[in-house]
């Protein structure tokens, strides 16, 4: 029964029992509670086409954006009412593909009056990372009784947007090694050739000759050896597993979280003057540098994970002092994660993992996070959780 009382039915069956009522108590009153009714039907259904009927829409071609999760969207779609009658509650609604999902942003114009073109920055937002193409722009409009929805649509607009992930604040909890590197600020703990003065200490038999600093001997009255220390920086790499393809779209997921960690790892070590190597799926070389971070990261797309492949790399290029670490969700499987940690060479620098839960977890997936860093703990690799 609820399903046939509509609007239009409504006013419909009113129309018709007050025109009867009118014809057959020929009651002045009645005709004008009558034309009244009948009037603003008319105009429920005509209003809203006639308000879209005097709009255009213009989208500036080949438009290219790359903006924050949950930023406005300046997209330069430009909409003028030629008429001089405004146009009421319009709803701009536009239509982006990527990552394998549609997602819908949309803002309601309260009045368009004639020459004014809004702005449609605020309102219109994407709140989960990656690249998007506007596939469609649609108005619609309903004003004034919702009887019937005009709508206007704008196909194949020319426009493409990059929503770089939110960096959240996520700190290295463990001591820093330091890596050999001859432009470094810092000494390593191993001795050897290098302009950085060491130690100064009596000659012991057997030693080289070249190592003796004859100057520090001339005023000693004995042989005196000169040790240089290795100059040292430090150094993190990260890596971080491709989303699983249930995440796409949701940016509350855990796997969306792990990216923003990854990125606010890595900025927060930058700013602490430590090298970074952030190793991102479908990527040859890691990223060096924070500039171009938040765009490759916003690239990665989901599928199936990436790392035993990217721990594979990261293994052939790990050099003694660096520190690892590889940033998973909460969901990430103990046997696939440990079995991409299998690489001997891993053993010898310092590796961390990093878990991470979706935003607001329930008790189960704090469980399941528990037990993924019960078993890395069991396999001798330490770990920490991270959640927000």
């Amino acid at each position: 029964m609820e399903r046939w009382l509509s609007k239009a039915r409504v006013l419909i069956g009113l129309s018709a029992v007050l025109l009867i009522a009118a014809l057959n108590r020929q009651d002045p009153m009645l005709y004008r509670m009558f034309l009244f009714l009948a009037t603003l039907s008319a105009l429920g259904y005509a209003l809203p086409w006639l308000s879209l009927r005097s709009l255009r829409v213009q989208l500036e071609a080949g438009r290219y954006l790359e903006v924050n999760e949950g930023a406005p969207l300046a997209i330069g779609i430009l909409i003028e009412n030629v008429s001089r009658w405004p146009s009421f509650m319009v709803e701009v609604r536009t239509e982006w593909t990527g990552s394998g999902h549609t997602l819908t942003a949309s803002e309601t114009l309260g009045v368009i009056r004639r020459g004014r073109v809004p702005d449609l920055a605020h309102g219109m937002q994407l709140d989960c990372r990656g690249e998007y193409v506007l596939t469609a722009v649609r108005l619609g409009s309903g004003f004034p009784l919702g009887l019937t929805r005009a709508t206007l649509t704008l196909e194949r607009p020319d426009a493409r947007v990059l929503v770089l992930p939110r960096p959240l604040a996520t700190q290295w909890p463990f001591p820093w090694d330091t890596a050999e590197d001859h432009r470094g600020e810092l000494t390593t703990r191993r001795l050897g050739q290098s302009l950085e003065p060491g130690i100064l200490r009596p000659y012991e038999h057997g030693e080289p000759v070249g190592r003796v600093s004859w100057g520090a001997s001339a005023r000693a009255g004995e042989l005196i050896i000169q040790h240089y220390q290795q100059q040292g920086a430090r150094r993190l790499r990260v890596v971080v597993d491709r989303p699983p393809r249930a995440d796409a779209g949701d940016a509350d997921s855990a796997g969306e979280q792990a990216i923003r960690h990854a990125a606010g790892l890595v900025l927060a070590c930058v700013q602490q003057g430590v090298q970074t190597f952030t190793h991102v799926p479908d990527q040859a070389e890691p990223v060096r540098r924070a500039a171009p971070l938040l765009p490759a990261l916003a690239r990665v797309r989901t599928g199936e994970s990436a790392l035993a492949a990217l721990l594979a790399r990261v293994a052939a290029e790990v050099k003694a002092g660096e520190q690892v670490a590889v940033v998973v969700s909460a969901a990430t499987r103990p046997e696939l994660l440990l079995a991409a940690l299998a690489p001997p060479r891993l053993r010898t620098v310092r590796v961390a993992v990093c878990i991470v839960t979706r935003r607001r977890a329930a008790p189960p997936e704090w469980v399941q996070a528990k037990a993924l860093q019960d078993a890395l703990a069991d396999a001798g690799w330490p770990a920490w959780t991270e959640a927000s």
